[in-house]
């Protein structure tokens, strides 16, 4: 049964304050250091600032840390979710504690909805080498099948208005796709910019140790209802995290609060 956390908090600050909470509680879990996967955006920024002002040891010392997804534009773009992390907090972070998706092989191709998958499954690949030579991968059982996957401790999401997370968007390669660790995808209609993402896969999504997704805002309330909802009218791409092994917390505003609060 799906059984999330659900905090409801009054406004941004409190939402950053119980999701600084819940990173404290992962660090505290692993014995050694942990493994974060960073959600992208906007919305996260305040949260990466807040956590290097206010627990700086634990912020550069405890955590290696990745961007779960990313759109495939040079790191220097405004919109790479690479540059906001780094601006916001792994500019003070070791190199060594950082595993860097490269987006180069794909940018020339990037804004082309068909001729970029090439370049995509590329930076693809490499990604999840990168992965496996850092965290190391496990034997986890998936639906019966046996798959190579990086068991992370924590996973940050958001939810798009459309219904995705991460870069799985509605009707995407990565919402179907069969490859273990990393997928790629081409934004739906809503979304912008028009460029190719590489995303972690569902599957290492659904096995990370804990998932925090914040989700603030009207728009975003389908989206939550879809996936808490035992019996949800509206499916959105996101209610794949129903299959989350792990824990998993959401942490929202009144706007994005569910309509049930049992699952």
């Amino acid at each position: 049964m799906f059984t999330p956390s659900i905090v409801v908090c009054k406004n941004t600050a409190e939402m950053d304050a119980a999701a600084l909470q819940v990173i404290q509680d992962v660090a505290k879990s692993r014995p050694d250091k942990a493994s974060m996967a960073l959600s992208g955006g906007s919305s996260p920024r305040s949260l990466y600032t807040q956590f290097l002002e206010k627990h700086r040891d634990l912020a550069t010392s405890r955590f290696v840390y990745l961007v779960g997804d990313d759109r495939l534009v040079p790191f220097e773009s405004d919109d790479s979710n690479y540059k906001m992390a780094h601006e916001a907090l792994l500019h003070a972070v070791p190199p060594s504690h950082v595993i860097k998706m490269d987006p180069s092989p794909a940018v020339q191709s990037a804004h082309d909805p068909v001729e970029g998958e090439k370049g995509a499954r590329i930076v693809a690949k490499q990604f999840a080498a990168a992965l496996e030579k850092q965290i190391g991968f496990s034997s986890v059982d998936v639906g019966g099948r046996t798959m190579q996957l990086p068991v992370l401790d924590l996973v940050l999401l958001g939810f798009g208005s459309d219904g995705h997370t991460a870069s799985i968007f509605p009707d995407s390669i990565a919402a179907t796709d069969d490859e273990p660790v990393t997928s790629v995808s081409f934004p739906s209609p809503t979304m912008n910019p028009k460029v190719w993402r590489v995303t972690l896969s569902r599957f290492v999504i659904q096995n990370a140790r804990h998932v925090l997704v914040m989700a603030a805002g009207k728009p975003k309330k389908w989206v939550v209802d879809g996936v808490v909802s035992s019996s949800a009218t509206e499916a959105p791409t996101a209610r794949f995290l129903r299959e989350c092994k792990g824990k998993v917390t959401f942490i929202v505003d009144e706007d994005a609060k569910p309509s049930q609060s049992h699952c």
